[in-house]
Order: structure tokens, then C-alpha cells, then sequence
């Protein structure tokens, strides 16, 4: 009976799957591309020029993110650095890896 079941439900996917579209409907980018005739690219791109005033901004605004990635660069390696306690840790550590010593008598 399982057999059977499994048998009409792979012949119904096959049936779907046969009666699946072949070719889709071009999308509407494509058809308004199709639409209108290919361009020659730009012979030249204008430059803005800045003012006094828009460069010194700008300028302004580089220094301090630069001073803001210095301070997050300065913090983070003082996070991890290692402090007094862990030095601590580290010597007491190397102290109990070390074997017994023999007494020497």
C-alpha cells in the first residue's frame, strides 16, 4: 500500500513538473532595456571643485575619525594587555607545572 502511495506521488510531481512553463516572461528591466537603443558611455565626467569651506570640513571630519580609530586601537590593546593578575596567574601557574624536586639527601 506504501508503495503504491509513494508510486501516484512521484508520478504527480512528474505531471506538475511536465506541465511547468518552459521559457518565463522576459522581466520589465529587460524590456526596457530591449526598448531603448544603447548609448555611448560619457565622454567625460565633470568635476565638482570644492570650496574653502567643504574642503576644511571634510579635512576636519578625516582627522577626527582618524583620532576616533586611534583611540578604539589604544583602548583595545589595553584591554588586552595583560594586567597585574594574570601576570600573577602566569607565575604561579609556571611554579605548579614544574615536577618535584628530589630531596637531595
Amino acid at each position: 500500500m506504501k508503495s503504491t502511495l509513494l508510486v501516484l506521488a512521484l508520478c504527480a510531481l512528474l505531471a506538475g513538473c511536465a506541465l511547468a512553463p518552459d521559457e518565463t516572461e522576459p522581466s520589465w528591466t529587460d524590456a526596457r532595456l530591449s526598448d531603448s537603443p544603447p548609448a555611448a558611455a560619457p565622454a567625460y565626467i565633470e568635476r565638482a571643485v570644492l570650496s574653502d569651506n567643504e574642503r576644511l570640513a571634510l579635512a576636519q571630519g578625516a582627522a577626527q575619525a582618524l583620532a576616533a580609530r586611534e583611540r578604539v586601537r589604544l583602548t583595545g590593546a589595553a584591554l588586552r594587555a595583560p594586567t597585574v593578575d594574570t601576570a600573577q596567574f602566569v607565575v604561579e601557574a609556571r611554579a605548579r607545572a614544574l615536577p618535584p624536586q628530589p630531596d637531595p639527601r
